[in-house]
């Protein structure tokens, strides 16, 4: 939990902030994938951020009505953490059938539990998560779950400020010197194994600088991720 919030810190984008819950605190309930919603202004809970491709919800899942009985909205309601066997998940829920008939049900994640919980910051519900792990819910883990639902609530605050206070930043700025480089050996036609000698990084250091790559330019794979780069001209120089 310390490593998060120090990453929290630095306002990382929503994406970000997925991967690290995965990897960081949630790793003792051998999490497998956190999808971050935000509360909209007008009733409604929208997604933010997935660690799991962002084509695979972008513009797939519809904002979902607070009112409605689905696991995160009645978390965000109830204020507290619920936990539900993924086996039971569509006689619980029903509604989860028409999320999956929309995302795909092979890209829905797969886990024995989906856990709900709210993002609070100040008291109030600002948001919801869900969490779909490996390991049941227990009382120890509480407290856990009440640290990082306060701990992202100032962090979604203050990304909600940022991002309503200045432009969108273009590919063209996201993409870093390492990721570019990379970029433009794969549209040469190299491997990763290859690419990884030519400029001495590790081959899973490559394969990570992919992934954020396809993640920015919105890619499914690295084909497509040197077409939209060529359309904006990143590998002119």
């Amino acid at each position: 939990m310390p490593a998060l919030l120090r990453y929290l810190g630095t306002f990382p984008d929503p994406d970000g902030v997925a991967h690290a819950m995965v990897a960081g605190p949630l790793a003792s309930l051998e999490a497998t994938d956190v999808l971050l919603m935000r509360q909209d202004g007008d009733g409604a809970l929208v997604p933010l951020g997935w660690n799991r491709r962002i084509e695979a919800i972008d513009g797939r899942v519809p904002p979902m009505s607070i009112a409605s009985e689905l696991p995160i909205a009645r978390a965000y309601r109830e204020g507290e953490p619920i936990a539900i066997s993924t086996e039971h998940l569509h006689a619980d829920f029903p509604g989860m059938a028409y999320i999956e008939a929309l995302v795909g049900s092979d890209r829905m994640p797969q886990a024995n539990y989906l856990i709900a919980a709210p993002i609070t910051c100040m008291g109030r519900s600002v948001g919801g998560f869900g969490a779909w792990v490996n390991q049941g819910l227990s009382a120890d883990d509480l407290p856990l779950l009440s640290a990082l639902s306060s701990a992202l609530g100032l962090w979604m605050t203050h990304h909600r400020h940022e991002q309503a206070n200045r432009p969108q930043a273009s590919p063209t700025h996201l993409l870093t010197v390492r990721q570019l480089e990379i970029l433009r050996r794969v549209a040469e036609g190299k491997t990763n194994r290859v690419i990884a000698g030519q400029l001495g990084y590790s081959e899973s250091t490559v394969k990570l600088e992919l992934s954020r790559t396809l993640d920015v330019l919105r890619a499914r794979d690295r084909q497509e991720a040197v077409h939209v780069a060529r359309s904006l001209h990143l590998l002119d120089s």
